[in-house]
């Protein structure tokens, strides 16, 4: 039996073992998370990677995260495709550091995981295309684009892009009684002149 003097310690004993219980079990803010990669991935129109296209930019290389090529793709200048089941890390080691790396997929979504393998290197920066291949194919490579559902912006930037990719249109571009220009091909895909192939075939034949 205790003395009527030393009741109170069985209950601070008591409270003291529940306080110990409660900060040895309190969740720490960050332990779920803390040792997984931010994943920061920026993202672009199609429309805006069609205009780079055009102006012949050479600082950033197109990415297809699918098994097999697409034929409907081949208007996009150095596309690289990859195999997003077999090690695609090891494949984008392999591409230049210093281009930007810009992502289609076929949807347009992209799987988390994908995306953490795909900016384990924090030098490289990484940029999504909206739509993915479905968005180039609809916007970019259709015959007719009256029965998509377009902002008055978009109107103006496909009006303005797709007569590259589809010479028969450039007859539309101009305004009424002003001359209009003569069709070039985007620098990246246009082929070399045959004027060049000419000199250089006269210089060997001397």
């Amino acid at each position: 039996m205790f003395d009527r003097d030393y009741r109170w310690v069985l209950p601070l004993l008591g409270i003291l073992m529940l306080l110990l219980i409660l900060v040895t079990h309190w969740p720490r803010a960050g332990t779920w998370y803390e040792n997984e990669k931010q994943v920061e991935i920026s993202s672009i129109k199609v429309t805006e990677l069609a205009t780079w296209i055009i102006e012949g930019r050479n600082d950033f290389v197109p990415v297809m995260l699918q098994s097999e090529a697409d034929p409907g793709l081949q208007n996009i200048p150095g596309l690289v495709s990859i195999d997003p089941f077999d090690d695609p890390q090891r494949d984008v080691e392999k591409l230049p550091i210093y281009k930007q790396m810009l992502i289609l997929t076929p949807s347009g979504s992209l799987d988390p995981g994908l995306a953490i393998q795909l900016v384990s290197n924090e030098k490289r920066r990484v940029i999504q295309v909206e739509g993915g291949v479905r968005a180039w194919k609809n916007m970019i490579n259709a015959e007719d684009i009256q029965n998509l559902s377009l902002t008055k912006e978009e109107q103006d930037a496909l009006a303005r892009i797709r007569p590259f990719f589809h010479p028969e249109l450039y007859q539309t571009i101009g305004t009424l009684g002003e001359p209009k220009e003569e069709y070039v091909a985007p620098v990246s895909a246009s082929p070399p002149l045959l004027e060049e192939e000419e000199e250089e075939e006269e210089e060997e034949g001397c």
